[in-house]
């Protein structure tokens, strides 16, 4: 008698299983820095691959990803600027850096030749 009782109720809670929904992969949203977006995406398929979670990131600018993570649209942002301390507190924000970059200044002046004018770091950081 235990014994059919026990195969009915592992029949019926493999019935039961077969109905159920397969659980879900937790999903993870960013947006914001066009500069980050390559990285955040190769850490994404990274994540994805290790986990099977997904990181979905908006490629939007830093100001919209700050305006996003604010509103609460988003799990995290990424901007190229860091925040202020007052606007982190404000904000109820942390942040962190995760890439950094160069920057390249170009000029290019009309009545200017090519090798006229000297740009050095001197000259830039005047």
């Amino acid at each position: 008698m235990n014994r059919i009782l026990a195969l009915t109720a592992a029949a019926a809670l493999a019935a039961i299983s077969a109905l159920a929904p397969p659980a879900r992969a937790a999903e993870v949203r960013g947006a914001g820095s066009t500069f980050a977006y390559p990285i955040i995406w190769k850490w994404a398929e990274a994540f994805r691959e290790h986990t099977g979670d997904l990181v979905e990131y908006q490629s939007v600018g830093s100001s919209a990803g700050i305006a996003r993570i604010q509103d609460g649209v988003v799990d995290f942002g990424a901007s190229d600027k860091p925040l202020k301390p007052e606007e982190l507190e404000k904000r109820g924000l942390g942040q962190f850096p995760i890439v950094f970059g160069g920057v390249v200044p170009v000029v290019n002046l009309d009545g200017v030749d090519a090798g006229q004018i000297r740009f050095t770091g001197a000259l830039l950081a005047d």
